[in-house]
């Protein structure tokens, strides 16, 4: 006849502050002894907590704290977007149209299309359009693309079914514009003119930033130095979010006539060089001290002196120190 062993398990339970013995002193040389609380629980001196430590109930009290907060914000960003995938899907009827938004949108590029048919053939359409459905722009209630226009044009090639979403809360020219932006500002795929063309359609500061652009032939974030004195990317972050401003026009394209005239005796530089001799430029010919006579010795300098520039212009400092000695 067999016979079972019975195997006692032991019992763990929490143990406060105010229950745990005072720990006895460790010797040197000798391991830390488990200290026996009671017969149904065994716990070792690592677990007992001192006056300086947080106790497991006082944790607990703190764990619940935070996870109440962490669920309430997200409860109530939800409640703020109000524009779930979950409750807003949808997919494109036979009758229903969906408008492309003029001005605000950059062109199609087909290129772009068929990596994207391509794309969908493969995997399937795993991104509905953004849409919006808005009253602002032809005087009646309209559907137009925010985002995905390319995959649009995508899926209507191979004639599959489009999934789109709806978002709601869109009320005037700028906070479309914001959105397009924003849906677009994690991707490459939009460049500094796609921006500002679309942030033209309702700022006239934009305008004139493409007016200075086509008229000097300069890149944008150079206009945007000589309009506002700020370079790098905090100025070109501001300007996507459409909070660009050109305070003095007069002023600002005086700045540009001049980076202009500058770049016509430079000698071809690399992009970098480019940059940081413009934005050094800019930095002297904003000053309100610099007049047409100085401008005028300057070029000179810069003339008798352009094969100095490839060794210069290698950053915005050095080509500063460089135009000066020609002032």
């Amino acid at each position: 006849m067999k016979t079972t062993k019975k195997t006692n398990k032991l019992k763990v339970k929490l143990v406060t502050k105010n229950d745990a013995p005072t720990p006895t002193p460790r010797r040197k040389g000798r391991p830390r002894k488990n200290v026996i609380v009671s017969k149904e629980t065994t716990v070792t001196n690592s677990l007992l907590q001192s006056s300086s430590r947080t106790t497991p109930i006082s944790f607990m009290e703190k764990a619940k704290k935070v996870t109440k907060t962490a669920v309430s914000k997200t409860n109530k960003m939800l409640y703020v977007s109000g524009n779930s995938l979950k409750n807003n899907l949808k997919w494109l009827k036979a009758n229903e149209t969906l408008n492309f938004l003029p001005g605000v949108q950059r062109t199609l590029i087909l290129k772009h299309i068929d990596r994207l048919a391509n794309s969908i053939q493969m995997y399937g359409m795993i991104r509905p359009i953004i849409v919006v459905e808005i009253d602002f722009i032809d005087g009646y209630m309209c559907k137009y693309v925010a985002d995905g226009q390319h995959a649009l044009m995508a899926c209507m090639r191979l004639g599959i079914p489009i999934p789109y979403v709806v978002v709601n809360g869109i009320e005037n020219v700028e906070q479309l514009t914001e959105l397009v932006a924003m849906l677009n500002s994690s991707s490459r795929s939009w460049k500094q003119g796609d921006y500002v063309n679309a942030w033209a359609q309702s700022k006239e500061d934009y305008k004139q930033l493409i007016f200075l652009k086509k008229k000097y032939n300069l890149d944008f974030d150079v206009v945007i130095t000589a309009s506002t004195g700020n370079d790098g990317g905090e100025a070109v972050k501001t300007m996507k979010a459409g909070k660009f401003e050109m305070p003095d026009f007069a002023k600002s394209e005086l700045a540009c006539q001049r980076v202009a005239n500058l770049l016509t005796i430079v000698p071809k530089m690399d992009r970098w060089s480019t940059r940081a001799l413009t934005r050094a430029a800019i930095n002297i010919f904003t000053e309100e001290t610099y007049t047409n006579a100085k401008h005028k010795a300057l070029m000179s300098y810069v003339k008798e002196n352009a094969d100095q520039l490839k060794f210069c212009a290698s950053k915005k400092e050095i080509a500063l120190e460089f135009l000066r000695k020609g002032l």
